[in-house]
């Protein structure tokens, strides 16, 4: 999987560089963001299942929309000079996933707007993932009917027991009263990945994606 993503890499590159209007997003052999974020997983999709072959793909969006809120205009700017309201916000999601390629959205609102966002956003792309981050924190308590799932941080460097515990202390409640705890897993790696720990995540019944 991890040489079909480098491939997916090369194939993102090729397609930009065949293409004179896209030639210059090329930066020493890395591929940057075209003019949208759509058209950027446009090709994103495009360049992975050229290399794919059979194999299922998805994508995942870290948003991070605290960091695009503007608290003068109370507007996102998710893309530079594209300002959205939060109705306008969701729109744009609905847009980005309806092709069913992106799966998990992470953060996609700011604290304040997150609970009424995912309601919203729900109400229309129900098989969306969203996540959200609390980073090293502690997951929160939860009501019933929480719309959204819980990013699962993961630092390679911590012993195996106390990962596997902290999993566990979240894993049942969010499972039970919202999108789950760990659907997908951040790692954050210091150095190489221990088999071990990778064999011990994947066994837990959430897991579906490890980011690394």
């Amino acid at each position: 999987q991890l040489q079909a993503l480098h491939a997916a890499k090369a194939e993102a590159v090729k397609a930009l560089q065949a293409d004179k209007t896209t030639a210059s997003l090329v930066v020493d052999g890395v591929a940057h963001v075209l003019p949208t974020l759509l058209q950027t997983f446009q090709a994103c999709q495009k360049a992975i299942d050229a290399v794919a072959e059979e194999r299922a793909s998805s994508g995942i969006l870290f948003a991070n929309a605290e960091e695009a809120w503007k608290e003068e205009e109370a507007v996102y700017e998710l893309e530079a000079g594209k300002p959205r309201s939060l109705q306008e916000l969701v729109e744009f999601y609905v847009e980005l996933t309806e092709d069913g390629w992106i799966s998990t959205l992470i953060n996609p609102f700011r604290d304040e707007d997150f609970q009424t966002g995912c309601e919203l956003l729900k109400a229309s792309r129900p098989q969306v993932l969203i996540l959200r981050d609390y980073g090293d924190e502690i997951a929160p308590e939860i009501d019933e009917d929480t719309p959204f799932g819980c990013l699962w941080h993961v630092r390679p460097t911590s012993p195996l027991p106390q990962i596997l515990r902290r999993y566990s202390e979240h894993a049942n409640t969010w499972h039970d009263l919202a999108d789950g705890f760990g659907r997908c897993c951040l790692l954050d790696p210091d150095g190489a990945v221990p088999e071990a720990l990778m064999e011990a995540l994947l066994a837990c019944a959430d897991v579906q994606t490890i980011y690394v």
